[in-house]
């Protein structure tokens, strides 16, 4: 129920007017009443009305307000966390069994290669090896045979150089064998293989898979792409109007898109370089171990970067109501079922908490209406 009480000077003033005339006759009296300069309403209230309504009461309270930047952005890995598969040397997709999706460990098979030419590399390290041999004994002959003064040194430095030239290459179809996979200590000639295994370089889950069973893949193709997501970040841009008040180490509110909570991160690195088609700052975000947990990498987000706050006075945000651009709070009266409509400014405005500037004859200790104002003042 509301009851507005409005009096106005003019009234007042012809109702003294008539008292003195009435009394002229009689002895002098004197009557002071405080004349208001406007408009005050109340809003008044039962007490059964206010208990049954679920209504409560409250007080000015000092509250933490941040200063933030906004900043957009989304989730991302370290570049060492992501992998894209190829492989070092051109071959037919002989079998690939996995999916978008699986989680894969380093080492393990993703796929096998099929390529004639995997056998020739083979053969050549077999060949090499059983050369280099023979010139390892031939070299260690010519160096008897010249300590003998029986050989000359001509014969010696050529045995030399054919052992060091073959050694080269035995050394590198080793090392072309190894990115094949191919065990060379128990490399034969009875199981040269025409085929290849292309391992996984990290632990990861597959995001994409281009190539498919009798597919030709070059050294260039990738056949693969494999994400970490044990070490998420964030990845945002801030304004350059915006750059100079982001430092390392400030927390950062974020949220995923459509999400109404937020989690935390903290930033760790702060790109020296503006952007200079966008105007922009890349900031580099570490997320809280928690927070981390059901972000999808490549999510956009929406982020607040604290840079600095303030403690002021303040009421649940409840307590404030706007109507046409105006904001208002209720005051309670002594009895504190009567409230008084105080028309207040807004200093500060975050989630829970609105920091209003303190109206007239306002104190710490003066208690508002802080669950059911909206419904009061409405009406």
């Amino acid at each position: 129920m509301k009851t507005n009480y409005i009096t106005y000077t003019g009234i007042i003033a012809a109702f003294a007017l008539l008292l003195t005339a009435c009394s002229s006759n009689g002895p002098e009296s004197t009557t002071e009443a405080e004349t208001p300069t406007g408009e005050t309403e109340l809003i008044t209230l039962t007490k059964e009305q206010f208990t049954s309504s679920g209504y409560q009461l409250g007080t000015l309270t000092k509250q933490v307000f941040e200063t933030t930047v906004t900043a957009n952005g989304s989730v991302d890995v370290p570049p060492k966390f992501q992998a894209s598969v190829s492989a070092y040397f051109g071959g037919y997709v002989k079998q690939i069994d996995l999916l978008v999706g699986e989680h894969v460990h380093a080492g393990q098979v993703l796929f096998t290669l099929e390529n004639p030419e995997f056998l020739e590399v083979q053969k050549d390290f077999l060949e090499t090896a059983g050369e280099l041999n023979y010139l390892k004994e031939d070299l260690a002959r010519q160096g008897s045979l010249a300590e003998a003064n029986v050989s000359s040194q001509k014969k010696l430095t050529k045995a030399q150089s054919d052992f060091q030239m073959m050694n080269a290459k035995h050394a590198a179809l080793k090392k072309k064998l190894e990115m094949m996979h191919v065990d060379v200590k128990g490399l034969t000639a009875e199981n040269l293989r025409s085929s290849i295994n292309i391992l996984a370089p990290i632990n990861g889950y597959i995001t994409d898979i281009n190539a498919t069973a009798g597919t030709f893949l070059s050294p260039s193709d990738i056949a693969m792409k494999i994400i970490n997501t044990e070490h998420l970040h964030l990845e945002l841009k801030v304004f350059e109007q915006d750059a100079a008040k982001i430092t390392e180490g400030q927390l950062i509110h974020f949220r995923v898109q459509n999400e109404k909570a937020y989690r935390e991160a903290e930033v760790h690195l702060v790109n020296k370089n503006l952007d200079a088609e966008s105007r922009t700052l890349n900031v580099h975000g570490h997320i809280d171990a928690v927070s981390a947990k059901g972000l999808t990498v490549g999510s956009y987000i929406e982020a607040q970067i604290v840079t600095g706050s303030d403690t002021l006075l303040a009421l649940p945000t409840a307590a404030v109501v706007e109507l046409e651009g105006r904001h208002f709070v209720l005051k309670a009266l002594d009895n504190q079922t009567d409230f008084e409509r105080l028309e207040v400014k807004l200093v500060q405005v975050q989630t829970d908490f609105t920091a209003i500037e303190m109206p007239t004859g306002v104190s710490v200790s003066t208690e508002f209406l802080t669950v059911g104002a909206y419904d009061m003042i409405a009406d």
